[in-house]
């Protein structure tokens, strides 16, 4: 093994492994900082300390930017209010724009509507785009009176004065998000200054905060006359089934543009439709234009209804040389590859096949969740005579899965093959399932086993703590300190040094 590193002193308390955590939101690697942002996301609030030390001391430091943005989204995902004086200050005084725009967007992920006041204030003077921008949406995200007053005047003073008052727009899009009690009234009163393509999407949010009367003001909008453009009446038509106006939603379904028949057949998924819609949507999903078809059929499989992949069921029998056939492997593999029909049908298919399609048999096959599918895939997996990206494709469908039988299926097929390709599909593919006792137990007692191939241990030793987290950390010390190998110990060191 290769990776020769210092020796690793671990951290002697859950209190230091924070602040190691915290610390490489300041320097390490791309993996070491996505790695640390996770874990302390996990901790919440525990974590907001050592992530505001390591914050203060460096607040003002131009060149170290990147590490304040780091440490800002940190603080942002511990949900600790408490830290939002921090966040303001560091908003009001950090000369990088990217800085304030990332200080903005974790006061907007703490929610404390206190926050508001002092955010208005600093949007008022804020001379960048992208930070103003993000104080906005901030704003947006903490609700209440003083964010909703602000927003809505500067909404009006861009009406008035589009060329005086840039941040109208954003201004607008972040008053969409508020859902506080005067969320909807503040809308009504907008409405009537705003022009058409902004004032759907107010009627539209007014629909999905349970505004009823939002309806009458979108229907209008779904002439095409009028309306010219299908953003416009697809906007529409979402707000309509939002607002449960299914009667008027399938009215439209004979819209000249496809993007709002798409947005239709969107619409008629929702199960609050009934049987209303059943006709048209079965009619696009057997003969409508591809995107039309596909959605057609989603939406017929969120009502429950399957009988609208029997047609590609049939065509899938006579895979691939069949009319149709290809087309309806792809309409199954985006939406009805969990259909109990599917596998069976495959299995009937891949020995038929050529090579090149039996690959795409069984790439469908690990995306079906099926028990029918692990015997099968374990078959080809183990194949010799089946060429090596078969088999690891195969082995690559067990891990997707997700089945106690597929990673016994897995365990059993270790060893199966050999080579790096065939080691890293087989490790990935038990890391993906980490979550099932006996997976998460033989990639531990991997650390430990001399016997195995190098290229096994070092792909466990790798993937532990991307599948583990912080559990990872002391079955890598207790390998670490049981290793007889240097270089294998050395490869250890690097690991929990880069993680922990």
């Amino acid at each position: 093994m290769e990776g020769w590193s210092s020796s690793y002193d671990p951290p002697g308390s859950e209190a230091e492994l924070l602040e190691v955590w915290a610390s490489r939101l300041l320097r390490g690697s791309r993996e070491s900082l996505r790695f640390a942002q996770a874990r302390l996301a996990e901790e919440g609030k525990d974590a907001a300390p050592p992530i505001a030390r390591a914050l203060k001391s460096i607040v003002g430091e131009g060149a170290l930017f990147g590490a304040q943005v780091n440490c800002c989204a940190a603080l942002g995902a511990t949900g600790d209010r408490s830290q939002g004086d921090l966040l303001l200050k560091v908003l009001m005084n950090a000369s990088v724009p990217v800085v304030r725009s990332s200080a903005a967007e974790a006061l907007g992920a703490l929610g404390d509507p206190a926050s508001a006041l002092i955010l208005v204030s600093h949007a008022r003077r804020e001379g960048e785009e992208g930070p103003r921008r993000a104080v906005f949406r901030a704003l947006g995200q903490l609700h209440g009176s003083a964010s909703g007053d602000f927003l809505e005047e500067r909404i009006l003073a861009w009406l008035k004065r589009p060329l005086a008052v840039p941040e109208g727009e954003t201004a607008l899009n972040a008053i969409l998000l508020l859902e506080d009690e005067g969320a909807v009234e503040r809308l009504r009163r907008l409405e009537e200054h705003l022009p058409g393509p902004l004032k759907v999407k107010a009627l539209a949010r007014r629909a999905s905060l349970g505004d009823g009367s939002a309806v009458a003001g979108l229907v209008p909008f779904l002439e095409a006359e009028a309306w010219p453009s299908a953003a416009v009446r697809s906007q529409a038509v979402a707000g309509l089934a939002l607002a449960g106006a299914w009667d008027v939603v399938l009215a439209a379904a004979s819209d000249p543009d496809i993007k709002v028949r798409e947005a239709v057949a969107s619409g008629l998924g929702n199960p609050g439709a009934g049987n209303l819609g059943a006709e048209q949507l079965a009619a696009w999903a057997a003969e409508g234009e591809l995107g039309l078809r596909n959605r057609a059929v989603a939406s017929l499989l969120l009502r429950g209804d399957s009988q609208c992949l029997e047609p590609y069921l049939s065509r899938l029998r006579s895979f691939p040389t069949g009319p149709g056939s290809l087309d309806a492997l792809h309409v199954l593999r985006l939406n009805g590859q969990t259909d109990p029909r599917v596998v069976p049908i495959l299995l009937a298919r891949f020995p038929v096949c050529p090579e090149g399609y039996q690959l795409d048999i069984v790439r469908v096959l690990g995306t079906t969740a099926s028990p029918a599918a692990v015997k099968p895939l374990e078959a080809v997996a183990r194949d010799s005579d089946s060429r090596e990206e078969l088999r690891i494709a195969a082995l690559s469908g067990l891990g997707n899965l997700g089945r106690p039988s597929a990673v016994s299926a897995i365990l059993e097929l270790e060893g199966a093959y050999s080579g790096f390709s065939w080691e890293e599909a087989w490790v990935s593919a038990l890391g993906r399932n980490a979550g099932i006792p006996v997976a998460k137990e033989r990639l531990v007692s991997l650390l430990a086993d001399a016997s195995a191939p190098d290229a096994r241990r070092r792909g466990v030793m790798e993937t532990l703590p991307l599948v583990l987290g912080r559990d990872a950390w002391a079955p890598l010390l207790e390998a670490r300190n049981l290793e007889k190998r240097p270089e294998v110990q050395a490869f250890l060191n690097s690991i929990l040094k880069k993680y922990f």
